[in-house]
C-alpha cells in the first residue's frame, strides 16, 4: 500500500511539474520587436550600407516566413502587453524601422497590403532636407514625403531616432537633453506619433535612459534581446540582410 502511494505521489508530482512547465512558458512568451533599415532591389555603395540593406524579394520573403511564427503587433501595444498583460499565450512580434531611408517607399504599400503595422524613427534634422545634404545624408526622406506616405498608409507611426544621427554618447548631457525634447516636439505635430525614442546605433548609457524617461519617452535598443517584461526600454533584433 505504501508502495502504492508513493508511486501515485511520484506520478502526480511529475504532471504538476509538466503543467508548470506549460505554464511557465505561456506566462512568458516574449516579444520580438525586429529593425531594419534599407530595402531597395539594388545596392547603392553611394547612399546605401552593406549590413544596413536587404533585397526586396528577401525582406518580403522574411515578412512572410515571420507572419507565419508570429502575430504582429504595433509598437503601443507590445509596449501596453510587456506592462500590463502578465499571461501572454500568443507569440507576437513588432516590425520597425529606423533612419526614414527613402528605400521605405519600396515596401511600405506591400506592409499595408499585408496589413503590418510599423514604427518608423526617424530624425526631424534630416526631414528638413537641407541639414540632410550638408551632412552628407543623402537619400532619406523629406518630411512632405513622409507626410504623404502617413496619410495614404495608416499602418505608419512614427517616433524619434534623435534630432540628427549623432550618437548619444557624443554628446554632451544638457546637448543630449535638449534634442531628445526637440525631436519629441517637432514629430509630435504629426497624429501618428507615439512617444518612443530609438538611439543611433543603439549606444547610450544610464544617463542617457533617466533623461528619456523624463522626456517622457520610452527607450528603444538594439541589443538583440528579446522583451519577456518591460525593465525600463524596448529590445530589437536586426532584420537587415537576414536570409530566414
Amino acid at each position: 500500500m505504501r508502495q502504492y502511494l508513493i508511486k501515485r505521489m511520484g506520478k502526480s508530482k511529475d504532471i504538476l511539474y509538466r503543467i508548470r512547465r506549460k505554464w511557465t512558458k505561456i506566462r512568458l512568451q516574449p516579444i520580438r520587436v525586429f529593425c531594419f533599415h534599407q530595402v531597395s532591389d539594388t545596392f547603392d555603395k553611394s547612399t546605401m550600407y552593406p549590413g544596413d540593406w536587404t533585397q526586396i524579394e528577401q525582406f518580403k520573403r522574411n515578412i512572410l516566413q515571420l507572419k507565419k511564427q508570429y502575430t504582429f503587433i504595433s509598437l503601443q501595444d507590445a509596449y501596453k502587453n510587456l506592462n500590463s498583460d502578465w499571461f501572454r499565450a500568443k507569440k507576437y512580434a513588432v516590425l520597425t524601422a529606423d533612419d526614414g531611408w527613402s528605400s521605405l517607399k519600396n515596401i511600405l504599400p506591400w506592409l499595408y497590403e499585408q496589413h503590418m503595422q510599423i514604427t518608423l524613427f526617424v530624425n526631424p534634422a534630416y526631414l528638413k532636407g537641407k541639414e540632410t545634404r550638408e551632412n552628407g545624408m543623402s537619400g532619406l526622406l523629406t518630411w512632405g514625403e513622409l507626410d504623404i506616405m502617413l496619410k495614404q498608409y495608416h499602418n505608419i507611426t512614427i517616433a524619434s531616432h534623435g534630432w540628427d544621427h549623432t550618437l548619444a554618447t557624443d554628446l554632451e548631457y544638457d546637448t543630449f537633453k535638449k534634442y531628445a525634447f526637440l525631436s519629441a516636439d517637432y514629430l509630435s505635430q504629426s497624429n501618428q506619433y507615439v512617444p518612443f525614442y530609438a538611439y543611433p546605433c543603439g549606444k547610450h548609457n544610464k544617463q542617457h535612459d533617466d533623461c528619456i524617461k523624463q522626456c517622457a519617452l520610452v527607450p528603444v535598443y538594439i541589443d538583440g534581446m528579446k522583451n519577456y517584461s518591460f525593465d525600463g526600454g524596448i529590445h530589437r533584433e536586426l532584420l537587415d540582410g537576414m536570409n530566414l
